[in-house]
């Protein structure tokens, strides 16, 4: 009996223990982006365009498919700058570092911006001069991006339009810099320049 018990309790614990984390996992499934405050709603939705979280950026505003298709396509050309990034200081060091983070501009910008709430509505003033400010309304207890207003940026067509054009320029160029093509950090800007300088050719 002695022997039985003690085959048994080490199996229950370890039942009790996989039971345990199946619940903790399934919790932080569950867990979504903090919506609580405007700022912290923008935060979650210029997070995961940086990151490529979908999921995020979703939860975090209300849009259509469209909308969610550029937005991916937008994502997709950050993902590419931080290639191209990190290609660039492995090569060169320092010298690249200097260009600071490419693909956490936007929620820089956030950041620092300055919260205007107005009942179920809110603005984030980035830029005093900014006529198509982030805006955000409230869904029950939740912020999220209007993206409606976001997407009457003449910027946001912009960059709807470049996103899919960008993507390959910049990983060709990433490859040429892991193939060694550039000598230096100032040849290796010049052919970037070059490089992106195709994005405005017919």
């Amino acid at each position: 009996m002695h022997k039985s018990q003690s085959i048994r309790v080490p199996a229950f614990c370890a039942l009790i223990a996989l039971g345990a984390a199946s619940l903790m996992l399934a919790s932080s499934a569950k867990a979504g982006p903090d919506l609580s405050t405007p700022k912290k709603a923008a935060l979650a939705f210029t997070k995961g365009i940086e990151t490529g979280d979908m999921d995020s950026v979703k939860a975090a505003s209300v849009g259509t498919d469209e909308d969610y298709a550029a937005l991916k396509s937008m994502s997709d050309m950050l993902s590419s700058m931080k290639r191209m990034q990190a290609a660039l200081i492995k090569k060169f060091g320092d010298d690249a570092k200097q260009m600071g983070d490419l693909s956490s501009t936007m929620s820089k910008q956030i950041e620092g911006a300055e919260e205007k709430v107005d009942g179920d509505s809110a603005t984030l003033v980035v830029k005093p001069d900014d006529k198509n400010p982030p805006t955000l309304k409230k869904t029950g207890t939740e912020w999220k991006m209007d993206l409606k207003v976001m997407t009457s940026s003449p910027d946001f067509g912009k960059m709807k339009e470049m996103a899919p054009k960008a993507i390959p320029l910049i990983d060709g160029f990433t490859k040429d810099i892991d193939a060694g093509k550039y000598a230096s950090f100032p040849e290796a800007l010049q052919a970037l320049g070059q490089t992106m300088g195709k994005l405005g050719a017919p």
